[in-house]
């Protein structure tokens, strides 16, 4: 539940990709439409 005063909106999917690559994520596989992210310095991969 959001408790803001403005109506709230979902970000952009390439804000959120943005978002990911600079944080150090690099794009290892794309699938259709998931793509999955891994980080150098941390285990596992993220994404959908």
């Amino acid at each position: 539940m959001c408790y803001c005063r403005s109506p709230c909106r979902m970000p952009k999917v390439r804000d959120a990709i943005r978002l990911v690559e600079r944080e150090g994520w690099s794009l290892v596989r794309v699938r259709g439409s998931h793509r999955q992210y891994r980080h150098s310095e941390k285990t596992g991969t993220i994404g959908r």
